[in-house]
Formats: C-alpha cells, structure tokens, sequence
C-alpha cells in the first residue's frame, strides 16, 4: 500500500494541465517543423521591402503572436483561476493506492475507485496524471510521495493500468 497526504498547490494543478495538453512525440515534431515554416514564411514576406502584404500575412502573424500568449499567459492564469473556484482542490487529503485501487478522503469527502475504472495514466518529472477518460484525470503531485514511494507507485499502475502513454 501506497500513501500520500498533503494539500494541493496552484501550480500542482498549472503543471497538470501542462502535461495534460503535452502532445505526443510525432506530434511534437510536427508542430516545432510547422513553427519554423510559418516564421520563415513570415521572415521571407517581411523582410522584402517591395512586397504587398495581404491579410494572409497579417493572420500568420496573429497567429504567431497568439499561440505563447495562449501556452505562457492563459493557460496557466485560467488553471490558477479554476483551482480558486475549485474548494475540493484546496482542502487537505489522504490517499491510498493498493492492488485494489484508489482511495481519497478529505474532510468533507470520500471516494475510492478500482483500477479497471482507470484508462490509462502519465507522467513528467513533476507529477503523475491518472485518467479516469480522455478529458477526466486525478494529479497526484510527486512532492507528496515519501522517498520511494514514486517508483513503487509508476510500478503499481504500470502492473493494474498499463504502459503510460505520451
């Protein structure tokens, strides 16, 4: 049996939606080579002095502009927005993970879900995302994790969930 206990951070739940959102490898690959050709698109069209720019251009360049405003601006002041609205977040919990399943409890609330109920699970250096479907997931931050208990916890879900996935 595993065991954390703690309280959740606004940046626990920031970095969740980060590694939520993280692309696969191939998918990563694709848009790092489709940056590089719209900002070269743009260098070659601005960087002529004697061309018209049409509202193609100005689009692209919108969209060069929008796409870190969404990832370095909104993302994390809407994550920080809904873990303000969301009190359950906020409250101090214990949970425990056997072969079993998952168990929570805080004060005013407890749960506990088998294994099969999950669908697959990931992780990053900071947390470890466990999905109950595509869009519904349960974080578990591994500062909360005695010293060990990480790695006997990647062990459990890969042995009752699986491989992660990327």
């Amino acid at each position: 049996m595993i065991e954390i206990e703690g309280k959740l951070e606004p940046d626990d739940y920031v970095k969740a939606q980060f590694l939520h959102i993280r692309p696969g490898r191939v998918w990563q690959i694709v848009g790092v080579l489709l940056i590089f050709v719209i900002l070269w698109g743009l260098w070659l069209g601005w960087s002529n002095p004697t061309a018209k720019h049409d509202w193609f251009d100005y689009v692209a360049l919108g969209g060069v502009l929008y796409v870190p405003g969404f990832f370095f601006l909104f993302i994390p002041w809407n994550a920080r927005r809904i873990f303000r609205q969301q009190k359950s977040m906020q409250r101090a919990f214990t949970m425990r993970f056997d072969s079993n399943g998952y168990y929570a409890k805080n004060e005013t609330t407890e749960s506990s879900t088998p294994w099969s109920d999950f669908a697959k699970w990931k992780e990053n250096k900071h947390l470890f995302l466990i999905y109950i479907s595509d869009p519904l997931f349960i974080f578990l931050p591994k500062r909360l994790f005695a010293t060990g208990d990480a790695d006997r916890f990647r062990e459990l879900i890969t042995e009752q969930i699986g491989k992660p996935f990327h």
